[in-house]
């Protein structure tokens, strides 16, 4: 957990949060323009079914060509509105949550020595969503994603420290992160 420990001088830390909202910013911009394109798509949708419903009531189609449209067009609506949301990486309180990360950050070697076992579980799936894997047989950990949050905290701090790349404990490096 010491590689995630960020503990840098204070003076320091107002920049690495702007540079970790500037970071996020430019790797969630591509899904900026899949958002549009959906919530566009969403909207002509909601244009049909206002167009079906109106030609219900003025009895320009019968109930039955208006159900069978009408159940098409709600499922499609669902579907964009599914996509929207798995498009939609805003976070709203941004600057909040990179603040909390690098508090936490911070924070971590006493948490964790404080911690109980099920809140030991649950920092350890936080930094690692897949678990830890062990090879027996080279003695090493196998970890194969680490969260990217503490990943980039990690980075930065052997960035500033001019640390070796990676961390030597779990046998990665930054290139396969």
């Amino acid at each position: 957990m010491e590689s995630f420990k960020l503990d840098i001088v204070s003076e320091l830390i107002h920049l690495i949060k702007e540079q970790t909202v500037a970071t996020f910013n430019q790797l969630t911009k591509g899904r900026e323009d899949e958002y549009m394109l959906l919530q566009k798509q969403l909207n002509e949708l909601n244009q049909r079914i206002m167009r079906l419903k109106e030609r219900f009531i003025t009895e320009d189609i019968n109930r039955d060509l208006y159900l069978k449209y009408s159940e098409k067009y709600n499922i499609e609506k669902k579907e964009f509105e599914d996509n929207l949301m798995k498009a939609s990486n805003r976070v709203p309180n941004l600057e909040e949550c990179v603040e909390k990360a690098i508090n936490f950050s911070s924070k971590l070697p006493s948490k964790w020595t404080t911690a109980d076992y099920t809140t030991k579980q649950q920092i350890q799936f936080l930094f690692f969503p897949e678990g830890i894997r062990y090879n027996k047989k080279i003695d090493k950990c196998r970890t194969t994603r680490v969260n990217s949050v503490f990943a980039y905290i990690a980075h930065l701090k052997q960035d500033l420290s001019q640390q070796k790349r990676g961390i030597p404990e779990l046998n990665l490096d930054y290139a396969s992160l």
